[in-house]
């Protein structure tokens, strides 16, 4: 039995930036470097671009953006830490749940709380709705679990 995988129409082009503190309280990601991700390159899987980048610019803490021809804009194709060990990819949340999740746990009330869940019922709604056709993560590539230390042996 011959397994066909899904060929890329187009080569995925990852910018990687690197996290640098600037200032007091302020970080800024500055470019170190672009790929190109395609069919035939070497990198199939996510601890494999990890890896590729743990040993290009060593640890940190890393976000990459992503664009392909056919697609309109860019979108967020890997955001985490890379360690000596392994790598961590950031679960993405939403800023306006989490933060209603927090004003829960304040609340005092039974109706404030009651309140509160429908809001973030409403919110989760709107962003069933608003998702449907976004393109995120790494497109391409074997993805492993997020939120968790993964090591490069996984590869």
């Amino acid at each position: 039995m011959i397994s066909i995988k899904k060929k890329m129409k187009h080569p995925i082009k990852v910018m990687i930036k690197k996290c640098r503190p600037f200032g007091y309280n302020w970080i800024r990601y500055e470019e170190v470097d672009r790929i190109l991700l395609d069919n035939n390159g070497p990198i199939k899987t996510e601890a494999q671009f990890a890896y590729y980048i743990y040993r290009k610019f060593g640890t940190g803490r890393y976000q990459c953006l992503a664009w392909q021809k056919g697609y309109e804009g860019f979108w967020l194709f890997w955001l985490g830490d890379i360690y000596d060990n392994g790598f961590f990819r950031d679960i993405r949340k939403n800023k306006e749940i989490e933060r209603l999740k927090d004003d829960w746990k304040k609340a005092s009330s039974y109706e404030e709380k009651e309140e509160i869940e429908t809001d973030i019922q409403f919110y989760k709604e709107i962003l069933g709705e608003e998702k449907k056709h976004k393109r995120s993560g790494p497109i391409g590539l074997k993805t492993s679990r997020p939120g968790q230390l993964h090591p490069y042996e996984e590869f």
